[in-house]
């Protein structure tokens, strides 16, 4: 078994596992143990190991486990002191991404001018942004909350 976790401000927020289908039964057992190592996690949720990602949007099956249904939280990496609201039931989120986010972020050219029509939560655009605040972006996507980043959508 492998999970994900979303972090917020100060802590680990909601924590996404992939459950194989010989566990689904312990799904609760797993959960608690979960809780008792990240006694501060909001929200757990499962997700079927062999599940598909839904192919227009990007967003997995998750059955909430444990805590909050709504999921919605704050997230930090690379860095940046952006703030957004992320559920990831609905749109498209991996924590797992955050080096690449970087990677492609540090390619980006003072000055250019990126468009990022597909762009989820926003996740590499904000990055960009931090990176090289005089880069114009314009996102087509779900809205974005930045609290230190003045992007352009």
């Amino acid at each position: 078994m492998n999970f994900d976790r979303v972090f917020g401000i100060e802590t680990i927020d909601v924590i996404i596992i992939k459950i194989h289908p010989e566990l689904e039964s312990k799904m609760e057992i797993i959960a608690e143990a979960l809780h008792k190592i990240y006694p501060r996690v909001k929200t757990i949720a499962a997700v079927p190991l062999y599940t598909h990602t839904d192919e227009l949007y990007r967003t997995r099956d998750l059955e909430v486990i444990w805590g909050d249904e709504h999921m919605e939280t704050t997230h930090k990496e690379n860095g940046c002191f952006f703030f957004f609201t992320v559920n990831p039931k609905h749109v498209f989120f991996s924590p797992r991404l955050s080096y690449e986010r970087m990677r492609v972020a540090k390619k980006v050219l003072p000055g250019e001018i990126i468009t990022n029509m597909f762009s989820g939560v926003g996740c590499f655009s904000i990055v960009i942004a931090k990176m090289q605040p005089q880069t114009k972006i314009y996102l087509k996507g779900q809205e974005i909350l930045s609290l230190l980043l003045s992007v352009t959508y």
